[in-house]
């Protein structure tokens, strides 16, 4: 029998969010018999739920003072003392991990392998020095996952990656933890006044790319014609007070809620009625994937990488970006149709059964990983 591949993932993520729940999906489900996956990464404390979820699967977990990540002398000893096979670094924005990767090729890691969560992320928003780092490192890069299509021709137009070292991995849903089957019955009891309320929510970091204020003034919108429904915002991050000041202004408190971070995410997905994302841009957000596993219909922004998961008027609607005014008119219409609510929900399940489960998504990448050993 041959030896496990030694293999790292490695993230400098100050806060939690979907391209960390991704990664934690891969690290945990990894074939134990052929890969000795470890997790590296920084010591703040919102990356907490991280290392509890790595020790909970047996995982080993190197945390790094945040003044490390950032010192090449400190990464390429970590990375020369006990040089893994592969480094497979996670990317929420393009620029992320630029010099660790530079590190462990200097180091001696043989196969680098990122995941570009972002690469509609426009690279005119760095300095051209920025830039120029970015296509220098890009170059030691053995191959960059991306979660759809759109990303795949995304990534060569705005980061000039070459499509052989590109590979598109639909991000993968846990189908049996996201289901139609969840009871979200007491989570719907929590915020709602009555058993007939309606309950729309979106679930993402609180970060200026989610767009908030669009779904803030969505919910104003709505509640004009749907006054017993409560809208939900779940998560954390550097614009809660930003947009905790936005719903008083507005006069939505109480019925604009904002939850925090949230453990029970499948009972909260199971207890809406409609699942909203509002983002700016975005890859494709592994929490819609999610949301269509759990059998809710979506009203999302034609952006990116979402047209390859919803199709319009199927199994979800796509609305412009950045309108309020066209997201609460897709809000209404499906508020008013409990019966295509429920087919549009049903239609998103076996969309996601057919090409975005958990388990392609891990066996495409143990592929990868294997090929790019040798194995």
């Amino acid at each position: 029998m041959s030896v496990p591949i030694e293999l790292a993932y490695f993230t400098d993520a100050s806060e939690m969010g979907g391209a960390e729940a991704y990664l934690m999906l891969l690290a945990e489900r990894l074939d134990r018999s052929r890969f000795r996956p470890r997790l590296i990464l920084p010591g703040d404390a919102a990356l907490a739920p991280m290392v509890e979820s790595a020790h909970a699967a047996n995982l080993q977990v190197l945390r790094m003072e945040r003044k490390a990540v950032s010192s090449a002398s400190v990464l390429w000893t970590m990375f020369r003392h006990a040089t893994p096979d592969l480094v497979h670094f996670n990317l929420p924005h393009p620029y992320a991990c630029r010099l660790a990767i530079a590190t462990a090729r200097m180091a001696g890691v043989r196969a680098v392998v990122t995941t570009n969560h972002a690469p509609t992320m426009n690279p005119r928003s760095y300095t051209w020095r920025g830039r120029t780092l970015l296509h220098v490192v890009n170059g030691l890069v053995d191959v960059t996952i991306v979660g759809s299509e759109a990303n795949h021709r995304l990534a060569m137009e705005n980061y000039l990656l070459p499509s052989e070292r590109l590979r598109t991995i639909h991000h993968g849903v846990d189908t049996e933890r996201f289901c139609p089957h969840v009871v979200g019955g007491f989570v719907r009891r929590e915020f709602l006044d009555s058993s007939g309320g309606l309950l729309v929510g979106t679930i993402g970091r609180l970060s200026p790319e989610k767009g908030h204020q669009y779904f803030i003034n969505a919910a104003n919108l709505v509640l004009q014609r749907f006054p017993d429904a409560r809208f939900v915002i779940v998560g954390e991050g550097p614009l809660r007070e930003t947009i905790e000041a936005r719903i008083r202004s507005a006069g939505l408190g109480g019925r604009v809620i904002l939850t925090g971070l949230r453990r029970d995410i499948p009972e909260l997905l199971a207890a809406l009625d409609i699942f909203v994302l509002t983002s700016i841009f975005e890859g494709l957000p592994l929490t819609l994937l999610e949301a269509m596993a759990s059998g809710k219909p979506v009203v999302v922004p034609s952006i990116d990488g979402i047209p390859d998961a919803v199709d319009d008027g199927l199994t979800g609607l796509l609305v412009p970006p950045c309108n309020p005014e066209r997201t609460a008119e897709a809000i209404i219409e499906l508020l008013d149709q409990p019966s295509r609510r429920q087919e549009m929900g049903e239609a998103g399940r076996r969309r996601i059964e057919g090409a975005f489960t958990l388990e392609r998504m891990i066996q495409d990448t143990e592929a990868l990983y294997l090929n790019l050993c040798g194995e």
